[in-house]
């Protein structure tokens, strides 16, 4: 393999690495925010909220509990792409 190609890989590789880094830190951003709303639902519940109130916010906390819960897999998925990515780096050096 030429320099030339080998800079150009490199160059790819480290742009691929950037691009997960940045995906990931999106995702952490949806997971900070979700956190947040859940937090602020569960301090909107009173004891004198009605049942069916409740319910429907214990419905809202679940659906964001499960986009969070789907947001550490992308996470995760991220982090393996990354972790590859960087094994490949490793290999031009």
């Amino acid at each position: 393999m030429s320099i030339r190609t080998c800079q150009n890989n490199v160059a790819k590789t480290l742009k691929e690495i950037a691009d997960l880094e940045k995906k990931s830190s999106d995702e952490t951003k949806k997971e900070v925010s979700k956190s947040k709303d859940i937090d602020r639902i569960k301090r909107s519940i009173t004891s004198s909220i009605s049942s069916s109130t409740f319910n429907s916010k214990q419905q809202q906390i679940l659906r964001l509990a499960d986009d969070i819960a789907n947001i550490h897999k992308k996470k995760a998925d991220y982090s393996k792409k990354i972790a590859d990515k960087t094994t490949q780096l490793n290999r031009y050096g």
